[in-house]
């Protein structure tokens, strides 16, 4: 197992998240008890953009199936901030993706750090290169993960089989490709 691994409570303290309507924080009223750990003592932001702005994230990662909620305007104030924005949109089917690598790539200037939940096209930019996008799918992990679990007759998945098994896919490419 790794040296640098994350404690739940660790976890909730490093994100923040919003959902429909806005900003999980700790001066949310009517928040549902399974946000209540993500609520952070921050001010509250009605919208991504406005979270965007007051929040200066690293990364964006997209789970809502929202399709195209990363639009230009958020993956702009993304490459403002950061010399190479992180932008997973997860959400599956690719229809309902947050944004294209496409969009991304164009938005950003090729600076975005990209993985999506779905396959996306590589881009050949004006020089002739080929860029590829990653894919941050939970089809890499969760089968294996189920298949060692009914050969080795585990009783339960914990966390940390998930971990080591992220960590191991991790060393099955280089940093060339």
């Amino acid at each position: 197992m790794s040296t640098y691994y994350y404690t739940h409570l660790t976890s909730c303290c490093s994100v923040l998240f919003i959902f429909c309507q806005g900003l999980v924080c700790k001066s949310r009223s009517n928040l549902q008890h399974h946000k209540e750990p993500f609520a952070h003592d921050v001010e509250f932001c009605p919208d991504l953009k406005s979270a965007i702005k007051a929040l200066k994230p690293t990364a964006l990662v997209g789970v809502s199936t929202i399709a195209k909620a990363f639009d230009k305007e958020v993956i702009e104030a993304m490459a403002e901030l950061n010399e190479r924005p992180i932008v997973f949109p997860l959400s599956n089917p690719t229809s309902k993706s947050e944004c294209s690598y496409e969009e991304a790539f164009s938005w950003t200037h090729g600076k975005v750090l990209f993985a999506s939940g779905s396959p996306f096209d590589p881009i050949t930019d004006e020089a002739g290169m080929t860029h590829y996008p990653a894919q941050a799918n939970n089809a890499y992990i969760f089968p294996a993960v189920g298949y060692a679990a009914i050969l080795a007759n585990s009783s339960e998945i914990t966390d940390e089989m998930f971990v080591l098994a992220a960590e191991e896919l991790s060393t099955m490419t280089d940093m060339e490709q």
